[in-house]
């Protein structure tokens, strides 16, 4: 899906050279089941999550072969007695399949400019990318094998000040006249810095302003092929970050998703969304697995071989074993996270008008309610953790339409903090309001997501 990255929030707290984490869950207890119980029949591929409504939309399962977790076997906290357990939580939730198709030997292709001064680094960095223990990462368990990477395909000697969408999709149909296009290519555009980019149904000013970079299909002599644009945005660097690594980070973001959901706006799309109870996550993210970690502050990483940052994507498989489902993990401590206890199912629609039955809690505009917010860690910590409750519409740069009040904002694994909302205002694109819960412990952060309806 179209993303605006927010790479220059993340940037104070990068985390470098990270390698998956090795924790595993325990069993569920007191109420609440772990990630692993999460509600899909694995057999069946339905989604048993979430209610179906008339008008809502049914997603399918995760990849029939994740595994289920093993026993935790973490060592206890001084003075603990047995080995450590995991504080029962809700389950995380995972991105499903709608059945479309998956890029099994995707090929990329980028395309721009002679004069673009970092032709040459997307080079370099595609061909980090290709087989890379990282592509594997973030790609192999969802069917997508190892990338080839094609010749760099000029578009123009110069860059121009000024170009859209549709004179790109224009100048890769003359490019394929001969050759053919091939449906398991993604053609990459690339836009430097100094260009302006629209797109059909942008809203403010297209490239940087509405989006870092975004992946779609189209048509092209009666085959439908997909493809991907980023842009070279000065205005998302930061310390820590430079306009190569922003770039290819955003590179990295839409291949793996032009490779799970090559065609989403195909009949059948890709791993394109959550399911229905958790939509809330699709709402805030956009769903696809790269979406799903994007608003992480510690999202970027360095793995070894690369010579920039890339960004953290979303395992269900990790998910579901109850480890940190945000891939590569880090290895500095275990998994930790927040999550609020949402007994109720709302009604909600996301950016592009799918109208989603989601778990929430009900409070109409100008009342309030206090929901529980159970801690959880899948290993002694190294110390408490400060939780934060953040308005997805004011985190967006819109206005604020929750308040927040907090018994306490620090605990551990076992904790229980109580949350009270209060409605300011109504979302009407979303009908009702969006809330993300933050947990931070030193430069490492992990999210849940939740909604609000009347």
């Amino acid at each position: 899906m179209p993303v605006r990255t927010s790479l220059a929030q993340t940037s104070a707290a990068l985390v470098l050279g990270l390698v998956a984490s090795a924790c595993t869950t325990s069993n569920a207890a007191n109420g609440f089941t772990f990630s692993a119980d999460v509600a899909i029949d694995a057999a069946s591929g339905a989604d048993l999550s979430g209610a179906d409504a008339a008008g809502s939309v049914d997603v399918g399962a995760p990849p029939a072969d994740a595994q289920q977790p093993a026993a935790d076997t973490a060592q206890p906290a001084d003075g603990a007695d047995g080995p450590f357990q995991s504080a029962p939580h809700p389950p995380l939730p995972v991105v499903v399949d709608q059945g479309g198709t998956i890029l099994a030997a995707p090929k990329v292709e980028p395309l721009g400019y002679a004069d673009d001064p970092l032709a040459a680094d997307v080079g370099t960095f595609l061909g980090q990318l290709s087989g890379s223990g990282y592509w594997q990462d973030i790609a192999g368990e969802y069917g997508v094998g190892s990338l080839a990477v094609l010749p760099w395909r000029t578009l123009a000697a110069s860059t121009p000040a000024k170009v859209s969408e549709s004179t790109l999709l224009g100048q890769l149909g003359d490019a394929l006249a001969a050759s053919g296009p091939d449906p398991n290519t993604v053609y990459l555009f690339v836009i430097p810095a100094s260009a302006t980019l629209t797109r059909s149904g942008s809203s403010a000013g297209g490239c940087c302003v509405d989006f870092d970079g975004y992946h779609s299909e189209t048509d092209i002599a009666g085959v439908t092929v997909p493809y991907a644009v980023v842009c070279e945005c000065p205005d998302e660097t930061a310390p820590g970050l430079d306009l190569a690594s922003q770039l290819m980070s955003s590179i990295a973001h839409e291949l793996v998703e032009a490779a799970t959901d090559p065609f989403p706006d195909s009949d059948k799309a890709g791993f394109i969304a959550t399911g229905n109870a958790d939509a809330a996550w699709t709402a805030v993210t956009g769903g696809e697995v790269a979406d799903m970690c994007e608003n992480n502050t510690d999202v970027l990483v360095q793995p070894s071989g690369f010579t920039y940052l890339v960004p953290r994507s979303w395992s269900n498989a990790a998910a579901l074993a109850g480890k940190d489902p945000c891939v590569p993990a880090p290895l500095d401590g275990p998994y930790f996270n927040a999550a609020p206890v949402l007994t109720d199912t709302v009604a909600i629609t996301d950016e592009y008008g799918t109208k989603w039955q989601a778990k929430g809690v009900k409070i109409l505009v100008g009342a309030q309610k206090t929901i529980d917010v159970v801690l959880y860690s899948m290993g002694p910590t190294q110390g408490p953790w400060q939780v934060d409750a953040l308005d997805v519409s004011e985190f967006n740069g819109g206005t604020p339409r929750l308040a927040f009040s907090w018994d306490t904002q620090q605990g551990s694994n076992g904790d229980t903090l109580h949350l009270t909302i209060t409605v300011k205002s109504k979302d009407k694109a979303v009908g009702g309001e969006l809330f993300m819960i933050q947990s931070t412990l030193g430069a490492r952060t992990s999210l849940t997501m939740g909604a609000v309806g009347g």
